[in-house]
């Protein structure tokens, strides 16, 4: 899998959507907001063995900031 192949899994996984500033998701109903340099490790996580722990994983190193609680 290449980076962008990763960068869709994650924005499938997220059901995010683009943004004039990269991408939001809604996470726990709170918006959040995400790079689209942040989004491949999660792709790439979601398609390992780690799938299952993915998110939780991804979530502790990325840069994503909350918009809206």
């Amino acid at each position: 899998m290449n980076a962008k192949q990763a960068k869709s899994v994650a924005i499938w996984a997220l059901d995010a959507r683009r943004s004039s500033r990269g991408y939001t998701y809604i996470e726990s109903g709170a918006t959040w907001l995400v790079s689209a340099r942040d989004l491949p490790r999660l792709g790439y996580l979601w398609a390992s063995e780690h799938h299952a722990h993915a998110y939780r994983m991804w979530a502790k190193t990325s840069t994503a900031k909350l918009v809206s609680a």
